[in-house]
């Protein structure tokens, strides 16, 4: 709600709960950015205090018709008062039944957890502390997941996927976080091996295929073989998933078997319930003709600290040979992982380099840039490689990429990952990069900073052009380093976007909306409200859509 009726509370919890009401009238819903700043003064705000927290889903295993519930365990470093995330549409035979509060705050007087099934099937789950009173440091399951395994479903390991995590902590600041996938395993077995579905072609120097291995008890050691009845496929390497202490060796056996052994020299267990990649390194047959080929597992063998055998079972699949691709390619840089330290400037530069590809025609090869962030999806379209596609390379403005990122959503950069790949063509066939990189964008004096100038007093401009058909500018000022949101609101004061939350230090600003909601849908034309809300500083003023 915007701050003008949010005054009309006289304490905490009354503007909580008015506030949440409200909420549910639209679609619109980022409760817990709503921790409420009245009372609280500016010097009580600590930029310094920065704290990180992880969302993941505990690895579940179950049986075809089973009914499970599986907790999601929040592990924050400091005090955390509000969270939400999205769980993506459900798997074809796995369906979420109920989502309710965890063990770690079902008990806490002021907490409550709510969800909601969206408009692509994603479930939004918010969850906060209306005395404001936030969970401290640790460890444990925040949200609890009652899942129904349907009769029909197939043995294998099924991934389940988190977006969209926001974290506030006591005073509404964003906690920088991540969120990891969960897996759900449907077998009878205390071990399964699943071999993941691929393409490759013949002319491949080398390529990656998954076999993931679910344990639900620990494991000390494992072989099993794996078999190309067609004999086509060799593999030159495994990868180890264990770290230290464990071997991982692959043996070819002839006949289109290879044998994997796995064990661990000084006693070392892989921990119950794991689910680890095994990636293997394969070459196809150069004379070897495009088709489907079957991929299987046979003498399975797992054994437990005291030589025991553990039941296990592998799950085959199928691996395409398509000689009309590409050669295989690879990213460069910006490397994976890497830290992009961003001080506003508009001429900083990035660029983004990658490996040559190859027509099997020898056609000239065009290649697109896709990038985009983690949880918020791909950012509209792809940008061409220089020279009109044909280099390997591409040089794209820093600050073109921010205001691109957010107009798809993302509004601080402190946890959200930006990843990007590249797709080769030759107008017969396409093919992406073998790998997709991950890089983060460090903001060191404020993406939308204007100039270094200090203003007397804080203020919020009239958005231009106004009445605006695509994208309008919002100016506004800050005297002193506090947190800051600029949000919009429809005119029944349900929330449309966040525009901006985070920290602000002394400047001039801008920001821009580009007249779509947080679920990056198109809104009406009509009156809209953006209100800012810094430190004790709130302001409210009216922009015209016309589409």
């Amino acid at each position: 709600m915007i701050p003008a009726l949010a005054e009309a509370g006289k304490n905490t919890r009354n503007v909580m709960e008015l506030m949440y009401k409200i909420s549910l009238i639209g679609l619109y819903t980022v409760l817990i950015l709503m921790i409420p700043v009245y009372g609280v003064s500016d010097n009580d705000w600590n930029s310094d205090n920065v704290s990180y927290a992880r969302f993941y889903m505990v690895n579940a295993t179950a049986l075809p018709g089973d009914t499970l519930t599986v907790p999601v365990i929040l592990s924050n470093a400091d005090s955390v008062a509000g969270f939400q995330f999205n769980i993506l549409p459900e798997l074809p035979g796995i369906e979420i039944i109920s989502i309710e509060s965890g063990e770690r705050i079902e008990s806490l007087h002021g907490w409550n957890v709510y969800s909601k099934q969206r408009y692509d099937g994603a479930y939004k789950v918010i969850g906060f502390d209306l005395d404001g009173v936030g969970i401290g440091a640790g460890d444990g399951a925040i949200v609890a997941l009652e899942m129904v395994i349907r009769n029909d479903i197939s043995h294998g390991i099924f991934r389940i996927d988190f977006s969209h995590q926001v974290l506030s902590d006591n005073f509404g600041n964003i906690v920088p976080s991540s969120v990891d996938p969960g897996y759900v395993s449907i077998t009878d077995k205390d071990v399964v091996f699943t071999c993941l579905p691929d393409t490759l072609s013949s002319r491949d120097a080398s390529k990656n295929i998954s076999i993931l291995m679910s344990n639900s008890t620990e494991v000390a050691g494992f072989q099993f073989d794996l078999v190309d009845s067609a004999d086509i496929f060799q593999v030159s390497d495994v990868h180890n998933p264990f770290g230290s202490g464990w071997d991982v060796q692959s043996n070819e056996l002839g006949n289109g078997k290879v044998r994997i052994l796995c064990s661990n020299s000084s006693g070392g267990l892989i921990p119950d319930n794991s689910v680890n990649d095994l990636i293997l390194t394969v070459q196809a047959d150069s004379n070897a003709q495009s088709g489907t080929y079957p991929v299987y597992f046979e003498n399975v063998i797992v054994s437990d600290s005291n030589a025991h055998a553990i039941s296990a079972e592998g799950i085959g699949s199928t691996i395409i040979l398509d000689n009309t691709l590409l050669t295989l390619f690879d990213l460069l840089s910006p490397e994976n992982g890497t830290m992009l330290n961003y001080s506003g400037n508009t001429g900083d530069t990035l660029d983004f380099l990658w490996e040559k590809s190859g027509s099997p025609d020898g056609l000239p090869v065009i290649y697109k840039v896709y990038i985009g962030a983690s949880g918020y999806g791909l950012i509209p379209g792809y940008f061409t490689s220089d020279s009109e596609g044909s280099d390997t390379s591409f040089t794209l403005a820093i600050s073109e990429l921010v205001e691109r990122l957010e107009s798809i959503g993302v509004q601080s950069f402190d946890s959200v990952g930006v990843n990007w790949y590249v797709f080769a063509g030759d107008g017969n066939s396409n093919r992406r990069s073998q790998s997709i990189f991950d890089f983060g964008i460090q903001i060191s004096t404020g993406i939308d900073l204007l100039d270094r100038t200090v203003p007397e007093d804080f203020s919020l401009s009239q958005n231009y052009p106004n009445p605006f058909n695509s994208t309008t500018t919002i100016d506004y000022a800050i005297p002193k380093t506090v947190p800051v949101q600029i949000i919009v609101y429809n005119i029944l004061g349900q929330e449309i976007t966040v525009l901006v939350n985070g920290l602000r230090t002394p400047g001039f600003y801008t920001c821009r909306w580009n007249g779509r909601n947080q679920q990056h849908d198109q809104v009406e034309s009509g009156i809209y409200l953006y209100s800012i809300r810094a430190g004790r500083f709130s302001r409210t003023a009216k922009m015209i859509l016309l589409k």
